[in-house]
């Protein structure tokens, strides 16, 4: 028998063990191809067929068990053809954007397998509702009590990418969980006035609107909600009624039920959540148990304004039919559930031929070294969290064309057909991989595409410094340039010259440039006349036009530094204004242009510019015209240090040190300000600058965002991040940490972090337990971290001082729809001379689509909307949120 003595070649999955059941851990394969998944019953890793043999001649593991699943068709009836509207500015969870899977029944198939030879044994299903020890169903196989044990732990486990998400499911974004309680909620004021809200025949207090209504759950004033841009929603007279009586909270009627209703705080202008609702409800005589809902919620909304109007129709030119494209270059992602940010970006990243070079190029080479490893550990770990594998594997898929060919149209087909293989990619096992290095990628709530790539760019350079073997730079050599800083110190004059090395030039929108001021005015007084008249307004929104030349100019201008100690005053140490400018010393091969849509409001909170930035369209080079969307940077160059009559500034004095060293944060301070999204060097900074007051500490770093050295360690201070404490926990202080659920380790660091202060550290570790645990990693990586900084910075001069390095051209942006990063939608467009042109050895699926014409060529370019890649009619440049430009 081809399977007897197999025991010691198999392992029996045990309760924690992760089983990877959904994806080639080398390729995307999947169980819903034509050869399924072949299970590794030693380490439980999925391999596709393509990897098979090499897999079994480099570790020795030679027994599986074949996955495949075949998807078939649900019958429909007329009422299902209808499509669900979306609640919700997401995609792939409750309420928001219809994924396709509640459309068919999936069966499973299992065939037990031995190479080389690929001897077969087909294996039944579990016994359906049968207890999970079950094996009643392999019986008949004559295989031991350990081989069928371990094949029916393999069928009735969950994947490991399903725990893994089922564990974050704390995190998602739900926005009624995420509501905060209201500090007003608890003692909010109610007035004995009388009111009694009847049961029906509602209306605006003001007007005449009977929708969209919301009651003051102070006075029990009802009035209508706020207008959208395109005419729909109310018109603002709750609002209006609130800056007038300034009662902080409102009730949306017709959205209560038994469990909840959509509270607003107008003084917090966020959606909150009001513990003692049902007790502010019955003071005006609504008994919340007895309410159903009838009206629509804000982010139902929402979605309905934004299908209709605005930026998610000009930036998805979804007002336009689209020419799909299909080929090396144009293979979409599948949206995983508010994944656009991760899609929007590798794809604008495997559009450089640096990131190509180093990973879709070089899968092979990872492949060897992750099997490899998994022959000497035995374990899974080597492959599924091996960053380069990982990336290696999405940029070959991106730019083969394997996974890019023309759809089939499931609209057409009919219940009992078997549902055939989609173009794109689900890049489950990647999502996984970014969920478990940053927590907040792991949940489906949406992230700011910046700090993803900010992230990304930190797991390269770590992974670029542990394979040097692969013989390939790292891409982020092409992206990284050097910014000079000088500061002049405001009582002698002195300078200092400063240099850092980024990845990404992060451009300020001064709103006193706009070109068009006068045409916004008319358009908004067009708009107001509208909303107190009541009428329609349906016009196109009119944004802020703004140069990026004048963006370039901002981000060079002089600006005042306050607090600034300087080491040049007599005695050292003397707090002053100084001036800070900056210029570029290297410029990349590749620019990336941050476009600082997002600032704080007058309250304090997030909000974005509606603006439209103008880029040079008809540029010159030598006397020249050339095509595309220019930038030229020569007039940002560094003058190259110290300048004649300048005097340089003296370096930290040992006065300086010893100053820096007795200051003293306090950790409650720290973690509170870390708990807004600060890193750590930032908030001790602040402390120090503030005497650890938590109120000014907080406005210091409102001031100081854009300081460059804000979340740099304080040079000479013993405050940088959790260094090792001398501080001995007390017993008492531990117990009572350990009580609350805290582990004993976090409890210990939390509590040294906080000097054995108990309600600062059960603050820290509820708010920044990452942070902690993390603590130690993060010391041990802090040298080979300013190692691969300061090769990056020797590299990057070396290879971009000499000739005009300062002219580019724009090859890529991403834009962001929707009024924060917290929410909305993603999209990027690439130029298509730009993308891949294949990946020698991979044939792909289909012929590529043709270019535009040769005269036309050149302003081609390519929208991707996750797994939709289309030729951009319309590409939004004005409104991106990312800019890519080429060196040219």
């Amino acid at each position: 028998m081809d399977f007897a003595g197999i025991d010691s070649l198999v392992s029996v999955p045990k309760k924690g063990d992760q089983v990877f059941k959904d994806e080639c851990v080398f390729s995307f394969a999947a169980p819903d191809d034509e050869n399924g998944l072949f299970i590794c019953l030693r380490t439980f890793l999925g391999v596709g067929s393509d990897f098979i043999d090499e897999y079994v001649r480099r570790t020795g593991n030679s027994v599986f068990l074949q996955y495949k699943i075949v998807k078939v068709f649900k019958a429909r009836d007329s009422q299902d053809d209808e499509p669900v509207k979306p609640k919700k500015l997401a995609i792939g969870i409750p309420g928001g954007f219809e994924l396709p899977e509640d459309k068919y029944t999936v069966s499973e198939r299992w065939c037990l397998r031995r190479f080389p030879g690929g001897h077969k044994l087909d294996i039944p299903c579990p016994v359906e509702n049968s207890a999970v020890t079950d094996m009643s169903h392999l019986e008949d196989l004559r295989l031991s009590v350990k081989v069928m044990t371990c094949i029916n732990n393999v069928q009735r486990c969950d994947s490991a990418i399903l725990v893994s998400e089922r564990a974050c499911a704390a995190a998602a974004w739900e926005a009624e969980n995420a509501c905060s309680v209201s500090k007003f909620a608890l003692d909010l004021v109610q007035l004995d006035n009388g009111v009694t809200v009847p049961p029906c025949g509602l209306k605006c207090h003001i007007c005449d609107l009977t929708t969209n209504l919301w009651m003051n759950l102070t006075d029990g004033t009802i009035c209508c909600g706020r207008r959208f841009w395109d005419g729909s929603g109310g018109n603002n007279h709750a609002i209006e009624h609130y800056e007038r009586t300034k009662y902080p909270l409102a009730v949306k009627l017709g959205t209560i039920t038994p469990k909840s209703a959509e509270v607003f705080s107008y003084a917090e202008d966020n959606m909150v959540t009001d513990p003692l609702l049902a007790q502010h409800l019955a003071h005006f005589g609504i008994d919340m148990q007895r309410q159903r809902k009838t009206d629509r919620t804000v982010m139902e909304m929402e979605v309905e304004a934004n299908e209709r109007l605005g930026e998610w129709l000009t930036l998805q030119e979804a007002d336009r039919t689209l020419t799909p494209l299909y080929g090396p270059g144009l293979t979409g992602l599948v949206n995983l559930g508010n994944t656009c940010y991760i899609n929007s970006a590798v794809q604008v990243l495997f559009a450089t031929e640096a990131f190509r070079r180093r990973y879709a190029l070089a899968l092979g080479r990872y492949v060897e070294a992750a099997m490899d490893a998994v022959a000497r550990n035995g374990s899974s770990t080597a492959a599924v969290e091996s960053f380069g594998l990982q990336m290696s594997k999405l940029g070959q898929a991106l730019c083969s064309g394997v996974y890019s060919f023309p759809p089939v149209r499931i609209g057409e087909m009919k219940g009992g057909e078997v549902v055939p293989k989609q173009p794109g990619i689900r890049p489950r096992m990647f999502r996984h991989l970014m969920g478990r290095t940053n927590t907040e990628f792991a949940s489906k709530q949406q992230q700011d595409v910046q700090e993803f790539l900010v992230h990304l760019f930190d797991l390269v350079k770590r992974e670029v410094g542990e394979n040097c073997t692969i013989g390939v730079p790292s891409p982020l050599h092409s992206l990284a340039f050097t910014v000079e800083d000088r500061i002049q110190c405001g009582l002698t004059g002195k300078v200092q010259y400063k240099e850092r090395v980024e990845t990404i030039l992060c451009l300020p929108i001064p709103l006193e440039a706009a070109t068009n001021r006068a045409e916004v005015n008319a358009y908004e007084k067009r708009r107001s006349e509208a909303e107190k008249t009541k009428a329609p307004f349906k016009e196109d929104p009119v944004y802020l036009k703004i140069g990026i030349d004048a963006c370039l100019s901002s981000w060079a201008a002089q600006e005042r530094v306050l607090d600034f100690i300087s080491p040049a005053t007599d005695p050292p140490c003397q707090r002053t204004t100084a001036i800070r400018s900056s210029r570029l010393v290297t410029f990349p091969d590749i620019l990336c242009v941050q476009m600082l849509k997002f600032t704080l409001g007058e309250n304090w909170l997030p909000r974005k510019l509606n603006v439209a930035i103008q880029l040079d369209r008809n540029s010159t080079v030598g006397g020249c015209p050339q095509p595309g969307w220019r930038l030229d940077l020569s007039a940002l160059r560094a003058l190259g240090g110290l300048q004649p009559g300048e005097v340089a500034m003296p370096s930290e004095t040992s006065d300086q040190q010893s100053y820096l060293s007795t200051v003293a944060a306090d950790e409650a301070v720290v973690g509170q300000l870390q708990s807004m999204g600060f890193t750590r060097n930032a908030c001790l900074r602040a402390c120090l600058a503030t005497a650890s007051n938590a109120e000014a500490a907080s406005n210091w770093l409102m001031e100081h965002l854009d300081d460059p050295d804000l979340n740099d360690p304080i040079p000479g201070s013993t405050l940088s991040p959790f260094t090792a404490s001398s501080v001995t926990v007390d017993t008492g202080a531990l117990v009572t940490l350990l009580e609350m659920g805290i582990t004993e380790d976090l409890a210990k660091r939390a509590l040294e972090a906080c000097g054995n202060d108990v309600e600062a550290a059960i603050n820290m570790a509820f708010s920044n337990p990452d942070v902690l645990l993390n603590s130690a990693q993060q010391m041990q990586q802090s040298n080979s971290t300013a190692v691969t900084a300061a090769s990056l910075s020797k590299i990057t001069k070396e290879t971009l001082s000499n000739g005009d390095p300062s002219r580019y051209e724009l090859i890529a942006f991403i834009s962001h729809m929707g009024e924060s990063t917290a929410a909305g939608h993603y999209v990027c467009h690439i130029k298509r001379t730009a993308l891949s042109k294949g990946i020698p050895g991979l044939v792909p699926a289909c012929a590529p689509s043709p270019y535009l014409p040769d005269g036309e060529k050149e302003d081609e370019w390519v929208i991707f909307n996750d797994e939709k890649v289309c030729r951009s009619e319309s590409p939004p440049f004005q409104h991106a949120y990312l800019y890519f430009f080429r060196r040219v």
